[in-house]
């Protein structure tokens, strides 16, 4: 996922798969890299371990930018390392920073097993996001919630946290 900074760079997030385990991997993360115009060479940012952010969206609000993505709130080896299948996932709301931390956890949103890949839309400074989720009262591992049905949730946030 790609946007723009105030002053015409791009910014992206990128998924870090590191390997096809199940059960995930150490080295799984988010890479945070800039670019600035004709957008021909990127520089990495950083590695953020925060988490691997399964379809990312990036968003601009008042001088910052966000991420909305898949989360994994719990790493444990061996088997739920970052990108398990056997993890329990969030959509949840990040901040980027195009700084060593890279991604800084906002919060989840009511959202649990096959979820994520949102779609921002702002209006009368509020941010809607939706994206799809498993039903949040049940919380399967990801690979359970594949097999589950999924449904259309929106957020309405009217305070964006920034730093």
């Amino acid at each position: 996922a790609i946007q723009f900074l105030q002053d015409g760079r791009l910014i992206a997030a990128t998924r870090l798969e590191a390997g096809s385990s199940l059960f995930g991997s150490p080295q799984a993360g988010t890479l945070i890299s800039v670019a600035a115009s004709p957008f021909a060479a990127w520089t990495q940012v950083t590695k953020s371990r925060v988490t691997r952010l399964d379809g990312p969206t990036l968003f601009g609000f008042e001088n910052q930018v966000y991420a909305v993505g898949r989360s994994q709130p719990k790493v444990s080896a061996p088997f739920q390392g970052l990108g398990s299948a056997f993890s329990r996932k969030r959509t949840a709301l990040f901040l980027v920073q195009e700084n060593a931390e890279g991604l800084i956890h906002l919060t989840d949103l009511p959202s649990c097993g096959d979820t994520s890949y949102a779609g921002v839309a702002i209006k009368d400074e509020k941010v809607f996001i939706s994206y799809y989720t498993n039903d949040p009262r049940k919380d399967p591992p990801w690979l359970f919630g594949m097999l589950q049905p999924t449904r259309i949730q929106i957020a309405e946030i009217e305070n964006l946290p920034s730093c």
